[in-house]
């Protein structure tokens, strides 16, 4: 708006400099009272009188009150070096992640084993991460060699130290001085030959050999006996009065011991554990330090421990203290409470969820879950090993008194040891179940009772259903050690067998004959024994051939039948060199589970009940595909963390050949598969579906080094696996879920999250979105290659880039981009993205995957997608006002968000897309990286593999690092406008795209709309010309424009074109404009007085511009302008310098008429120049004109005029007030018609007549209508009063009714409430009644324990 200064450079019109003082408001501002302030316009130079020159083109001189505003400076960013170190706070909430296993780095470990003054004591475990339960059964912390005995001396309570801090690194040794040594140590090389070659280099760390050979040590204690590391069984205690932590890990041994043969050997529970010797054989350092081997985040890591144990009180008197942790009978034998310490250590942070993951950790086996059901559980339990579910234990009330009697029947025996007198009414002794004199004492405490442990599939029965469950000892609920037996099959064994009931060949319970003919109590201890861990003593038919050649120096298996089964490795145990292969044998499962003895039977509708899953274990064999993907923050975190980019986890899985069997048994890998050897044609299958597990392990937040509430903020984290639609053959029936989610936000489930799922053939894309974003998390995915081609599948995690490219998808992205350390608000990317025709005709949508180097940041970024139309066609002096941007999303930015490409492009108009991302950052943040990358999964090349995306789609980068600012205050007005700016790009600059933005403060809730409008040049025909001059040039790009040439306002408005709008609260963005070069853009920012608050006092408006150049500002005065030329155009130009004005004439003229016909304005005025005595000289006078008026008008009021038009008008709208509409308050209701209507012409119809107002209006006219409206309203006002009357009353009556009710509360609150105890002993009746079912049940189904005619 208006024109340009000579020496500027503008756009169609751009402002001169106005001088004016410094008291002098600026031009446009507004007053304190509201009004507009406009300064006086410049004053133009005189023409230059050149007589010679008056043929030549006279210039116009262009006077304007616009002024530059000044730009503020920029924002101070923060110190980067303030930013740096925010990374360290959280250093040390995180656990560390243990080190890969090495060897090489095992075997040089520095043990110590002659060191025995000071031990050693790790500083990683914290004892106050154990659970409740199992702190109160401890009492104290001993060295695990010396755990029972009283007299040995007590440790302190082991407790965790944070990470250490960052060390700087040591100064870098000068280059020539260590060149010169260099040299040195070679000459010196050189003269010794080849004798310094051959010399030990000092440097060399001892091995574990090297330091084990001359070891002092003379005690009992060992990590393992030898007949444990030959023969692999072992007892433990199972003490049931342990903490529920305990028993869980304990059962799970009680688990791998039953699997004993399919362990590879060195990966069989004691063999994890380090020292060992050159044979493997564990040893027992006295100094305390061992390495224990666990297989964590994915593979197997070192995990360091101390042997210092937790010590409970013990139930007997030979010791009193019992270790609370798994302990074994074989005295002395360290390896159950080393293991169980070490798995204390590596999951500390999730100790209450009762589900760690033991068998995995020690075996390196993978856990697979599959949903409860007969089908599924038989067929795993015929093909796979490790068959297992998870319930709640029942305590063995008469194995417990057996336990009692027989350790109260030992006590003879051992005092008779110890050397004192037992008299003979003593008793004759009973021997000890296994004691061997030195018996390892259990814990004094109640037994805990409906612990989770993890059972054993035994044996499963069809007839009726049924499971044989075994966990070392340990029973599970609704357990019984007899075998239910049908009816028919009852009958049958009466008949054929004097009531014996059938088995099956091959039954595992009766492979003894003899064994049913002794008494009820010992088959009950035969039916729960365990070469595992069962009762001391009691030994199954396998380890009784064990226990026979325990004295004999060589191992079991030597001899004939040993040397044949051993073959050539003589010497060697007969254990695996490698994991089997999923799934086994038919054959081999069922020779397995006969092995398999002892246990109890439970009815499969209680398990089902009971369980709603079970699981089975996947060895890690090479018929496994197996991937992972680690991120966590390890090295030492000598430096921040960051997230890794995003991956894409790849699975292509292709189904081998089925394969005939002539065999007819069930094809192996098949879950639920079924048919075979029946006679009956099989049914055709389908395509087969393979196994996976994803495994999810983030670094969790470690409660000992970090706060409740900032341990509970970043406790919970998750992964979550998108498939990518490209990814599927279009029409494919089998689809693998859309999403995978792993979320440790259960605390139940503990920080190891796994899922087990079923996947069909083909090939699968899961874009990997994990939240561990602080520290790391490793991310394991598996797949049962049973039933594929190994071959031809294969897992991997890629770029995302990379293999979209190779899969024909287009692919680009902004170069990964550095933003440095900022606060506020801030564009840190801007692009333009153009599809190539072929493209844009077959997509609809557009992918972006983003990445933030500092995921805190993310909930502060914004992305926004445009639109962008511009017109081909126009002329260059409407380019400025030719183009339209439409904003598609605005959103906060997500990990892999989809944006829709709207519209097809127009003839005559160009289409692009603008893809923004800013930054509104509240606190300072410190540098990081970012970048944002674009596909089209909808399109695939038909050419196969793209090398560069750049012909499908292209994306240029557009600069926003032109930051301008401006400021003011704003003022009230009539408008409600905060500010007008004018914008003016300088020739020469070339086009400017930006973000314009603009926040009030001061102003809450205030709602803005802004308009950028575009001011177009004037048309030729509405250019002012000068008197004389000749035709004037046509207007050049940033050439001065009068204000005269738009030829009024009217004419400057319909220049005006509006081509951007927006609007916010308190902020207003317009995210993407496109400012041309020479061109003006006036920027209105209005308030929305019915959308927020119409306040503008006591405001600041602050623009900001993010682009690409130079722009000028400043407060917009063409409206101004104009107004000073229109009352210009007023004065007379033959004007005498000695004659009045116009002005002057105009305001004489007004007060003639108001002398002549207003007498009392008259007198008025009279009274105003004549000062105090023309005030009472006029008094007398305005009195009498005054009585004259009123006698005037009251004779007019009783005159009939002839005219109705005049006597309505007069009547009407001189003494009656207008009335208005009830329905529209803003609408003076019509008036009455003044003639009847025409005959042809329909009535209303009734319902649109108000018939009251209707009869009113015509029978009494305004003056009546007001009246009734008048009443109409009292009797309203009146109805309100007494329904606000009512409400007070019903508000005083609740008001006394609560009291009353505070009153009724604390009287009662006293009272005891007798509801707990009758709660309690219903509950106790309920159980007690529950057991006496049970055992009646029990009692009545076995016909050999009770006398059914008695009963």
């Amino acid at each position: 708006f208006g024109s340009r200064p000579p020496q500027g450079r503008g756009a169609c019109g751009g402002p001169t400099a106005v001088s004016r003082s410094p008291a002098t408001p600026p031009p446009g501002s507004w007053s304190a009272r509201g009004r507009l302030h406009r300064p006086r316009p410049c004053s133009m130079p005189p023409k230059k009188d050149n007589k010679k020159d008056a043929k030549k083109d006279v210039v116009q001189e262009v006077a304007t009150l616009y002024v530059r505003r000044e730009p503020l400076p920029p924002r101070e960013q923060p110190d980067a070096a303030d930013c740096a170190d925010a990374w360290k706070t959280v250093r040390g909430m995180y656990a560390m992640p243990f080190p890969d296993w090495d060897d090489k780095a095992v075997d040089v470990t520095e043990w110590k084993p002659n060191e025995t003054e000071t031990l050693f004591s790790s500083m990683e475990f914290a004892a106050k991460m154990l659970p409740k339960p199992f702190q109160q059964c401890m009492t104290t912390w001993r060295r695990a060699p010396v755990a029972t005995d009283p007299a040995a001396a007590e440790e302190a309570e082991p407790q965790a130290e944070p990470v250490p801090e960052v060390e700087e690194p040591p100064p870098e040794p000068d280059p020539k001085a260590k060149a010169k040594a260099k040299a040195d140590a070679k000459a010196k090389a050189k003269a010794k030959g080849k004798a310094a070659a051959e010399e030990v280099d000092p440097n060399a760390k001892p091995t574990t050999a090297q330091q084990f050979a001359e070891v002092n040590y003379e005690g009992d204690a060992c990590v393992v006996t030898p007949q444990e590391f030959r023969t692999r069984e072992f007892q433990l205690t199972n003490d049931d009065a342990s903490p529920p932590l305990s028993q869980a890990i304990a059962a799970q041994f009680a688990v791998i011991s039953e699997h004993r043969e399919l362990i590879p050997r060195g990966q069989y529970l004691w063999e994890q554990i380090f020292p060992q010797g050159e044979d493997g054989f564990p040893l027992f350092n006295p100094h305390g330090k061992y390495i224990v081997r666990l297989f964590l985040h994915g593979k197997w890591r070192q995990v360091m421990i101390d042997d210092i144990v937790p010590v409970g009180v013990a139930s007997n008197t030979q010791s009193p203290s019992a270790p609370v942790l798994p302990a074994s009978v074989a005295p002395n034998t360290l390896w159950p409470q080393l293991l169980s310490k070490a798995l204390l250590r590596a999951f500390q942070t999730d100790l209450k969820s009762m589900t760690l993951p033991v068998v995995s950790a020690l075996t390196g086996w993978l856990p697979y879950q599959l949903p409860m059901s007969w089908d599924a559980l038989n067929n795993s339990h015929g093909t796979r090993p490790f068959c297992c579910v998870q319930m709640p234990s029942q305590i063995d009330v008469e194995a417990r008194q057996r336990e009692a009697l027989l350790a109260a029947s030992a006590q003879p025996e051992s005092d008779q040891r110890a050397g004192r007198k037992v008299g003979a009414a003593s008793g004759p002794n009973v021997p000890a179940l296994n004691l061997s004199g030195h018996a390892v004492p259990k814990l004094g405490s109640q037994p805990c009772d409906a612990v989770p442990l993890q059972f054993l599939v035994c044996e499963v029965e069809a007839d009726p259903p049924q499971v044989r469950l075994k966990s070392a000892s340990w029973r599970p609920q609704g357990g019984t050690p007899r075998k239910a037996v049908s009816k028919e099959a009852e009958s049958e064994g009466e008949e054929g067998d004097e009531g014996m009931a059938p088995r099956r060949s091959g039954d595992p319970m009766d492979m003894d004959s003899e064994a049913e003919e002794n008494d009820e109590d010992d088959d009950e201890r035969r039916s729960v024994q365990s070469p595992s861990g069962g009762e001391p003593g009691m030994q199954s038919a396998r380890s009784k051939e064990v226990e026979d050649n325990v004295d004999e120096p060589s191992r079991p298996g030597e001899g004939a039948e040993g040397e044949e089964e051993m073959g050539s490795s003589a010497g060697l145990p007969p254990w695996p060199d490698s994991c089997p292969s999923p799934p086994m044998l038919t054959s081999v499962m069922q020779e397995f589970h006969r092995n398999l003895v002892g246990g109890f039977w439970m009815n499969f509708n209680d398990l089902e009940q009971s369980c709603e899953n079970f699981m089975t274990y996947m060895p890690p064999s090479s018929r496994v595909l197996s991937a992972s993907l680690d991120s966590m923050w390890g090295n030492g975190r000598k430096e921040a963390y960051v997230p890794s980019q995003y991956r894409l986890l790849r699975m292509r899985l292709k189904s081998e050949a089925p394969k005939s069997r002539s065999d007819g048994g069930s094809a192996p890998g098949g879950v639920g598969a079924s048919g075979g050897g029946d006679g009956h044609e099989r049914a055709p299958r389908g395509p087969q579906w393979h196994r996976a597990i994803f495994i999810y392990e983030p670094l969790r937040v470690d409660p000992s080094f970090a706060g409740g509430k900032e341990a509970s903020s970043m406790a919970t984290s998750s992964c979550l696996l998108q498939l990518m639609g490209q990814s599927q053959a279009p029409g494919a029936e089998q689809a693998p879920p859309s999403y995978i989610h792993l979320s440790t936000n259960d605390s139940s489930r503990g920080g190891v999250i796994m899922k087990s799922m079923l996947l069909p053939p083909g090939d699968h894309w899961y874009m990997v979105f994990d939240d561990a974003n602080r520290a790391g998390s490793v991310l394991s995915v598996h797949v049962d290659g049973a039933s594929l081609n190994l071959q031809e599948s294969r897992i991997e995690f890629q770029q995302p880039a990379e293999a979209l490219l190779k899969k024909g998808v287009p692919v680009t992205a902004l170069e990964q981009t550095e933003y440095p350390a900022q606060a506020g608000f801030n564009v840190w990317a801007k692009a333009e993205v153009t599809l190539a025709d072929e493209v844009a005709t077959c997509v609809d949508f557009m992918q972006i995957l983003s990445f933030v180097s500092d995921p805190a940041l993310r909930p502060s970024l914004q992305v926004t997608f445009m639109r962008l139309t511009e017109a081909t066609d126009e002329s260059p002096e409407s380019r400025c006002a030719a183009w339209s941007v439409e904003t598609i999303v605005r959103a906060p930015l997500l990990r892999l968000m989809a944006v829709p490409l709207r519209g097809k492009e127009e003839d005559g108009r160009s289409t692009k897309y603008i893809v923004m991302l800013e930054a509104s950052v509240p606190t300072p943040a410190p540098a990081g990286n970012f970048s944002l990358q674009m596909m089209l999964p909808q399109y695939t090349s038909k050419a196969g593999a793209i090398e560069a995306a750049e012909e499908f789609i292209q994306v240029t980068s557009l600069k926003a690092d032109h930051v301008l600012r401006w400021g003011g205050e704003t003022a009230p007005n009539d408008k409600g406008m905060v500010l007008c700016e004018r914008l003016v790009v300088p020739v020469g600059a070339g086009d400017v795209s930006a973000l314009l933005r603009v926040a009030v403060s001061g102003l809450p809730g205030a709602f803005l709309g802004a308009q950028l409008v575009a001011q177009l040049p004037p048309r030729e025909e509405t250019r002012h010309r000068e008197e004389g001059a000749a035709a004037l040039e046509p207007l050049a790009l940033g050439a001065p424009i009068d204000p005269r040439d738009y030829g009024g306002r009217r004419s400057w408005l319909s220049r005006c074109k509006t081509v951007a709008e927006e609007s916010g609260v308190e902020v207003v963005t317009l995210p993407h404009v496109i400012l041309c070069e020479g061109s003006t853009y006036i920027l209105y920012v209005m308030l929305d007085p019915f959308k927020g608050p119409a306040k503008l006092e006591e405001g600041q408006w602050l623009l900001e511009l993010y682009g690409s150049g130079e722009v000028e500002a400043g407060a917009d005065t063409m409206e101004q302008d104009l107004e000073v030329l229109v009352r210009k155009s007023w004065e007379d130009p033959t004007q005498e310098p000695n004659q009045p004005s116009r002005q002057e004439r105009a305001a004489a003229s007004r007060e003639r008429w108001l002398k002549k016909h207003r007498p009392e304005e008259e007198a008025e005025g009279g009274g105003a120049v004549g000062g105090a005595g023309g005030d009472a000289a006029a008094a007398p006078a305005e009195e009498e004109d005054t009585g004259e008026l009123r006698r005037a008008q009251e004779r007019a009021a009783n005159k009939t005029h002839a005219n109705a038009v005049l006597r309505d008008f007069v009547s009407l709208h001189t003494e009656v007030e207008p009335v208005l509409s009830v329905e529209d308050p803003y609408v003076v209701a019509k008036d009455p018609p003044l003639e009847p209507p025409p005959v042809d012409e329909p009535p209303l119809p009734e319902e649109d007549i108000e018939p009251s107002e209707h009869v009113a209006r015509l029978a009494l006219g305004k003056v009546g209508l007001e009246e009734v409206r008048k009443e109409t309203v009292a009797m309203s006002q009146v109805q309100w009063e007494g329904i606000t009357a009512e409400m007070e009353a019903a508000k005083n009556k609740n008001l006394g009714q609560l009291a009353e009710l505070t009153v009724w509360q604390e009287e009662r609150a006293k009272s005891k409430l007798k509801f707990l105890e009758e709660r309690e002993r219903l509950k106790d009746a309920l159980q007690l009644r529950f057991q006496k079912q049970s055992d009646l049940m029990e009692s009545v189904g076995n016909p050999e324990r009770v006398d059914t005619a008695a009963l």
